[in-house]
C-alpha cells in the first residue's frame, strides 16, 4: 500500500519506486488495478486478512463459498436444460427463476 500511496503523490516515477522496493512495474500495475483506490482496511479485506485477529477473514471464505455454489448451480442448470431440450434462452430463464416456456 505504501508503494501505491507514494506513486499517487507523484514525487518519483513508478520505475524508481519499484526499483527501490525491488519489484517490477508489472507487479505495480497489478497491485494498482487490484487495490488502487482501496483504503488499508479494504485492501486487507480483499487479501483475506482480519486486522484484529490476523486470521483469514470470514467474508473472504463466504465469497469463495458463494463462487463455488454458483458454479454448482450453473452445472445443474445446464444438465436440466439438456434433459428438457432447452436452448441458451431457457437456461437464462431458469437461472432468473422464471418458468421455462
Amino acid at each position: 500500500m505504501a508503494l501505491l500511496q507514494d506513486a499517487q503523490k507523484g514525487e518519483k516515477t513508478v520505475e524508481k519506486l519499484c526499483r527501490a522496493l525491488g519489484c517490477i512495474t508489472a507487479s505495480f500495475c497489478l497491485w494498482k488495478k487490484r487495490y488502487g483506490d482501496a483504503s488499508i482496511a479494504e485492501a486487507k479485506r480483499r487479501l483475506g486478512q482480519n486486522s484484529a485477529a490476523g486470521h483469514a477473514c470470514p467474508l473472504r471464505r463466504l465469497e469463495r463459498e458463494n463462487d463455488r455454489l454458483l458454479r454448482i448451480v450453473g452445472v445443474v442448470c445446464r444438465a436440466v436444460s439438456v434433459q428438457n431440450g432447452c436452448g441458451p434462452d431457457c437456461e437464462e430463464q431458469m437461472v432468473a427463476g422464471q418458468k421455462a416456456a
